[in-house]
């Protein structure tokens, strides 16, 4: 779609304020009328202040629709200026300010503008970041096995020809090495693979030695021979040593990255994508965040309304633009057949999804689409950190047979899942404090009515994900109610500090704290890098940093860890790429290792040589890059 105006911005800032963006709006061929609206989304909520040149016609979260003040301001005219947009927190990043913007016209058309990324008043010029070049010609096993013995010159073009496969897992391995852009078919000489399972290894744990032209496997459990595959994989896109004995099982069982389909859309083949990537990692698990208060992405056979008003947001739909999308139609859901690839295609890679619906918050697409889930007599006015108001579910019957229904849903799209997620995450304090039906819910079960109401809320959830014979988990918030069914593992993503005191509730847990593994975090603090900033900016050494050995609690029930990435700033698949890698490379390394403490330099030049969401996968071929 050709553009027809823009909008730039600057942002200012004193002391200890917010700081303002000053917004200046052109068009190209056309001029404003009276009664023109400028609709846009920025990063961070932002409001105009009594200095603005505008007023509010609309405000929610991180949507903003203004009107002249006066009205006749603009009419005529091909600019409009407006001053002193305050925004929520002080901008840290150019992405939170204006990203989206619209004029929206009196016939109800609309005028689509580009957008120039915000300016730092008074800022220096920003140097573009070189990333550092590899020095080794021999890219390194991501993750580093436990211990790697080799001698003898490397071979490349080494193809396998299998002779013993217990678990038939080498030919899933060798489409996701060909997808990847490794052929293992061979062109210059080939190792004869003989794999067996072997009980008395180390729970996980896989031996592999290669010995000339032949390779032998071994390995305690299926997966573990999957892990050994891509093992052999990668050596044979690096070079094939003619003697090498690796020696290998994983620190911790869970270990996965999770990721947001809601707050901007991803083609299902992205997913697939990620999926390969995470496998090539040796991740087991890919949490998939298909909800949330910007769009509603599964399928649910008795409620159509969910998919569609709730997959799709846009000027005059009933959801409107979130979350950086723009005035024209965005997004909409995945279809059982694009979640029957995903699953299969996890299926035989040995990495199990983890399907999430986030309940009772981040609710905002669900009660757009269906009413029945709110109580209008409901006074209480919640306001979410991310600023919707009433994007709770209040309890009663309507909502119980809700949940049953999608969750029993849910576990028939994913049926290898063994756990199904609940979100449970940032209920407004003030929830159901107010409402009717939340009051006479509560009576009934003997709940005050406030926030106590989310734990019996999950508990309809944790019912109808035991009676289809899955476990359930949720973020760290639902480690602090009463549950008659325990939870499988809980989520703990606060701080690295906050993770003692989720251990000390008696759940497992796996920790995927906002200050090291929240990769949608900006790796540094320039005003032209993308990410968030909430929880400080994340460089690769503050991930590698991290170690989950020096938790506070009990050891036993810490099981894994996990990155995330959220949606908020992921404006296209190039940022995806730069917020992933090599980050999730040091999460892969430190959950199946243990540590990558001081090792940000050598994880930077090996992920470097690995495939990556936009990265041609040619490139970890050493000969094919010319590396």
């Amino acid at each position: 779609m050709t553009k027809r105006g823009v909008l730039r911005s600057t942002y200012r800032r004193e002391v200890d304020d917010a700081g303002r963006f000053d917004v200046t709006v052109e068009l190209f061929d056309t001029s404003l009328d009276r009664g023109d609206l400028l609709g846009m989304c920025t990063g961070t909520a932002t409001r105009p202040t009594t200095e603005s040149s505008a007023t509010v016609h609309e405000a929610v979260s991180t949507r903003l629709r203004l009107r002249p003040d006066p009205p006749e301001l603009i009419d005529g005219l091909r600019r409009w200026s407006i001053a002193g947009l305050q925004p929520q927190h002080p901008a840290s990043h150019a992405n939170d300010g204006p990203v989206a913007a619209w004029i929206e016209r009196a016939d109800g058309s609309t005028i689509e503008l580009d957008v120039e990324p915000a300016e730092l008043w008074g800022a220096p010029p920003i140097s573009t970041r070189t990333p550092p070049q590899a020095t080794d010609a021999t890219p390194g096993l991501l993750p580093q096995p436990a211990t790697v013995h080799s001698d003898g010159s490397l071979r490349l073009g080494i193809g396998v020809r299998v002779v013993s496969d217990p678990a038939d897992r080498w030919p899933a391995v060798a489409a996701l090495a060909l997808r990847l852009g490794v052929d293992l078919a061979g062109r210059s000489g080939v190792l004869e693979l003989d794999a067996a399972l072997d009980a008395g290894l180390p729970h996980g744990a896989y031996d592999l030695e290669i010995d000339g032209s032949e390779a032998r496997l071994r390995a305690a459990t299926p997966t573990a021979i999957t892990h050994g595959m891509v093992t052999l994989a990668q050596l044979i896109a690096s070079g094939v040593p003619e003697r090498v004995h690796v020696v290998d099982g994983p620190q911790h069982a869970r270990r996965g990255v999770s990721v947001d389909l809601a707050r901007r859309w991803f083609e299902p083949s992205l997913i697939e994508r990620i999926i390969d990537l995470a496998a090539w990692r040796k991740l087991t698990h890919v949490q998939l965040h298909l909800t949330d208060d910007e769009a509603w992405r599964v399928p649910v056979e008795a409620y159509p309304a969910l998919t569609e008003i709730g997959g799709l947001r846009g000027h005059g739909l009933v959801i409107g633009p979130l979350c950086g999308s723009g005035a024209a139609p965005y997004g909409r859901a995945y279809t059982p057949a694009e979640i029957d690839r995903w699953v299969a295609r996890a299926e035989g890679l040995a990495v199990e999804l983890v399907p999430e619906i986030d309940i009772p918050g981040h609710c905002h697409a669900a009660l757009a689409a269906v009413p029945e889930l709110r109580d209008p007599d409901d006074r209480s006015r919640p306001v979410s950190v991310q600023g919707f108001t009433d994007n709770v579910l209040v309890p009663g019957r309507a909502t119980t047979r809700f949940l049953h229904e999608v969750f029993g849903s849910l576990a028939d799209l994913f049926p290898h899942s063994s756990v199904l997620h609940v979100g449970g995450d940032e209920v407004p304090p003030t929830a159901w404090t107010q409402s009717p039906r939340a009051t006479a819910f509560g009576r009934d079960y003997g709940i005050e009515p406030g926030i106590a109401l989310a734990g019996a809320l999950i508990g309809d959830a944790a019912d109808a994900i035991d009676a289809a014979g899955r476990g359930w988990a949720g973020w760290q918030e639902v480690a602090f109610f009463d549950h008659p069914i325990a939870p499988a593992y809980v989520v703990a993503w606060t701080s690295t500090s906050a993770i003692g005191a989720v251990l000390a509730c008696g759940h497992p847990v796996v920790a995927s704290p906002s200050d090291a593994y929240y990769l949608d975090m900006a790796v540094d603090d320039d005003w032209a890098t993308p990410g968030a900033s909430w929880a400080g900016s994340t460089p690769l050494s503050t991930t590698c940093d991290f170690e989950l050995a020096n938790v506070a609690g009990p050891a036993e029930g810490l099981i894994g860890g996990q990155a995330a990435i959220w949606g908020e700033h992921v404006a296209s698949l190039e940022i995806l790429d730069a917020l992933l890698f090599p980050r999730l490379d040091a999460v892969a390394e430190a959950t199946w290792s243990g540590s990558t403490r001081g090792r940000a330099d050598d994880i930077e030049r090996r992920s470097s040589f690995h495939p990556t969401v936009l990265r041609q996968a040619q490139a970890i071929d050493p000969e094919a890059s010319g590396a």
